[in-house]
């Protein structure tokens, strides 16, 4: 989630910014009109997001500097932060449910041939 409060706060140290896994990143209304666009209706859209990527936010900002030792520590710490990310719809990652419509034009106008 391109528009998530940890991609704001780390900016270049953001861990999702790690290419190649990561071509293309998206906020929740890029990707819903892309899909849109597309074809697709989106069902739903979840908030997601693990409390070991935030430690990873700041291992990028630490260039790793940080002892894997604290991290159990640091994941307890900071879990409820990733709670409360994924209340406000601001965590890292989106997961949409989209189906293809069948026929596209048929969903516009309400017509059948």
């Amino acid at each position: 989630n391109w528009g998530s409060i940890p991609a704001k706060l780390f900016k270049s140290k953001w861990f999702h910014l790690d290419a190649p896994r990561h071509l293309f990143l998206f906020n929740k209304e890029t990707l819903v009109r892309i899909l849109e666009k597309n074809g697709f209706k989106v069902r739903f859209v979840k908030y997601d997001g693990d409390t070991k990527d935030i430690i990873n936010h700041f291992s990028y900002l630490f260039q790793g500097k940080i002892p894997r030792s604290r991290n159990v520590i640091a994941i307890e710490l900071l879990r409820p932060v990733n709670a409360f990310l994924k209340k406000i719809k601001m965590s890292d990652v989106l997961i949409v449910h989209a189906v293809k419509d069948s026929n596209p034009s048929e969903m516009r106008t309400g017509m059948r041939d």
